[in-house]
């Protein structure tokens, strides 16, 4: 009978332990469809700005959904320009149906340009309550 308890408590601790890092990892992969539409967003964006010397202009006919095909069943898409600045964009999404640890949070890829070390994009978030962890490097 000892035997036997002493084998539920373990089996309790793994379950104790496995579980959260599950439900981390679920967040991450169902993140991850999102952070995939911000590269193709990356490499269209930075096409264009190859192509036509700047980055593209803020308004209707210029939405990311132009610019590639982004999913919209994991976050509302916003759009950002460089403040007037050829060397950087901005684009934000707000994340919507993964985890009530995520969602109505904003993820934000910044994409900055130099003539020197070409372009590069890094994540950055609005609130401070959404957890870097969960943004697939």
């Amino acid at each position: 009978m000892i035997e036997l308890m002493i084998t539920v408590a373990i089996v309790g601790i793994l379950a104790a332990v496995a579980i959260p890092a599950y439900s981390d990892y679920a967040i991450r992969s169902k993140l991850s469809e999102v952070t995939h539409a911000f590269d193709a967003l990356a490499t269209a964006v930075g096409e264009y700005h190859a192509t036509c010397g700047g980055w593209p202009p803020n308004d209707a006919t210029h939405e990311p959904t132009d610019l590639a095909q982004l999913p919209t069943r994991r976050a509302a898409w916003n759009y950002h320009s460089g403040g007037g600045s050829n060397n950087w964009i901005q684009y934000s999404a707000t994340i919507a149906n993964i985890d009530s640890r995520v969602n109505n949070k904003t993820l934000i890829l910044n994409i900055l340009y130099s003539e020197t070390t070409g372009y590069y994009k890094y994540w950055d978030h609005v609130n401070s309550t959404l957890d870097i962890r969960y943004i697939p490097r």
